[in-house]
């Protein structure tokens, strides 16, 4: 039977001595005490002698509970880690089954919408690996998936650490190396010449030998190794999605091809980017869906090669290339029909002039990153191509281009316009003329047979962005009182279905100022947003920090 305190009768520890402390000790207190405690008398010497050796006797107490204290906490802590371990044993996470513990890790591993890093040992998977013989169990033989998602970096020289990155790689493969899905990898070789070369070789030549596994592969090379995926070629049945970056600054290989991708009978998506002058890809197109090149400038024979593809891929809907021709290069005849393309980037005019896409939904007119503007004759090239395809187009943006006199007769063929976005690197009065007329069109309107207001000019538009980067001292003058009241009208007076919801304005300008938008205009716009248009006007001065922005709606 456990003991209890005479005093207090509280259970006494099996472990600790009978009575730790003497509960409930009594303190008789000097009887003129109260009375000094009521004022601000002084005790007299008698008195004095008599409160200190009561002091010391409380004191002497209190040192004694704090050693009893001490021992009882050393004691809880004690019986604590002894609790801690049945708890663990006991622990339900230990009598998950597999299925639901598989699930858990996919899941895990899954959410980070990024790949796991191959070379690090505390990410997942390799961390999960390391728990325990039942967690290590799950993680190699019940659930491959969460080895699949591999973000291979190459170390440089300064990063180098005592590691096998060969073996710690094929470790990786093998535990991924499963029927039902293939690789999906991302790999990273540093463009630097501090890089181990014989590391990324071998890296590389582990990936080439599994190649008939790869599904999803994101090559991040440089130009010299490029040649070497020419090992996987006739070996990439499983493959369907390829984004190559050649990780050189402006690589110059103009009479190289690669074919590798030519005998890829699954590949749906392939996305080139940092070709520049660069060699060409042969793809097998009989699968696909996706094309993105963002070369810069295109080499005599670059445009064949696009039309190629677009009509040799019975599937393509989405394809992009941003490439300016070098030289003379015409127009072909007669023109590609794609009836699947509904989404298309381009700004070079011989290609837009080329092709005829009826189910054309979006499209963007931008040249490639880096370069400054579109050539010349690009939006006389889209026109041509709208006017060719007869097409439905609802998304449209055009990127730094001069705007010139071909821009309203294109929307004035685009009625079913939903989005227009101009994303502009340099400002001058000409693009200023354009957009201005085309919120003067945007305003007016005409009575029906009902009497009720007509929108003939973009009539269905519900999102108007313009961005402007770059200022060539020259002040932004559409944004006054027609652009506000074109707003309005489009607010007040559209039907619901097709009413203006979204005004996107973000520009640098001289004085971070929009110098014709006055306080009654300002006033009228926030209450159009209060009646729920999404207006986000700013601007930022060209002269100071660029990121900071006066909000003014």
């Amino acid at each position: 039977m456990p003991v209890q305190c005479e005093q207090c009768s509280n259970r006494v520890l099996p472990n600790s001595s009978t009575v730790i402390y003497r509960c409930d000790k009594e303190f008789a207190s000097p009887l003129f005490l109260p009375t000094l405690l009521r004022s601000n008398d002084l005790p007299s010497s008698s008195d004095i002698l008599s409160l200190k050796a009561r002091q010391a006797e409380v004191r002497a107490s209190l040192a004694e509970l704090d050693v009893a204290i001490a021992k009882l906490e050393a004691e809880r802590t004690r019986i604590q880690e002894i609790s801690s371990q049945y708890d663990t044993v006991l622990s339900p996470t230990r009598r998950v089954p597999l299925e639901i513990l598989t699930d858990i890790f996919i899941y895990a591993v899954e959410s980070n919408p990024s790949f796991y890093n191959t070379f690090d040992l505390a990410t997942e998977p390799w961390s999960l690996s390391h728990v325990c013989r039942t967690w290590r169990v799950a993680a190699l033989n019940f659930c491959p998936r969460i080895w699949n998602s591999m973000s291979i970096h190459t170390p440089m020289l300064g990063e180098m650490v005592k590691r096998d990155y060969s073996s710690m790689l094929s470790t990786a493969l093998d535990r991924a190396n499963h029927k039902s899905e293939g690789y999906v990898f991302h790999l990273s070789v540093s463009e630097s010449t501090e890089a181990d070369e014989a590391v990324a070789n071998g890296v590389l030549d582990l990936l080439l030998q599994r190649s008939r596994s790869w599904e999803d592969a994101r090559l991040s090379i440089p130009l010299t190794m490029l040649p070497m995926l020419s090992a996987a070629t006739g070996k990439l049945d499983t493959l369907t999605c390829c984004h190559i970056y050649l990780a050189d600054i402006w690589p110059q290989a103009r009479d190289m091809e690669i074919d590798f991708l030519s005998a890829a009978p699954n590949l749906k998506e392939v996305v080139l980017k940092g070709f520049g002058e660069g060699p060409l890809l042969r793809l097998q197109t009989s699968q696909l869906m996706e094309f993105a090149d963002d070369r810069q400038v295109g080499r005599q024979d670059i445009q064949d090669n696009f039309l190629s593809i677009i009509q040799n891929a019975p599937n393509l809907v989405i394809f992009g290339t941003n490439y300016r021709k070098e030289g003379v290069i015409l127009p072909v005849q007669p023109r590609i029909i794609h009836p699947r393309i509904h989404r298309f980037t381009a700004c070079e005019d011989a290609l837009l002039q080329s092709v005829e896409f009826p189910g054309l939904r979006s499209f963007e007119l931008a040249p490639s990153p880096g370069t400054f503007t579109s050539p010349r004759d690009s939006l006389s090239g889209l026109h041509t191509l709208i006017a060719n395809s007869h097409c439905s187009l609802q998304h449209l943006k055009i990127t730094n281009t001069f705007l010139d006199e071909f821009v309203v007769p294109i929307l004035e063929m685009t009625p079913r316009l939903k989005q227009l976005q101009f994303s502009l690197g340099f400002w001058v009065q000409g693009n200023d003329s354009v957009i201005k007329d085309i919120v003067l069109r945007m305003g007016q309107s005409t009575p029906n047979k009902q009497g009720l207001p007509l929108f003939s000019f973009l009539p269905t538009l519900s999102f108007l962005g313009v961005t402007i980067s770059d200022m060539m001292n020259e002040e932004i003058d559409f944004v006054d009182d027609d652009f506000v009241a074109m707003i309005k009208a489009r607010r007040d007076l559209s039907p619901k279905r097709v009413r203006l919801s979204k005004v996107a304005l973000k520009a640098v300008t001289p004085s971070a100022k929009f110098k014709k938008l006055s306080d009654e205009g300002i006033r009228v716009l926030k209450d159009c947003k209060a009646k729920g248009v999404d207006i986000d006007i700013k601007a930022a001065a060209a002269s100071g920090q660029g990121d900071k922005y006066i909000c003014y709606v």
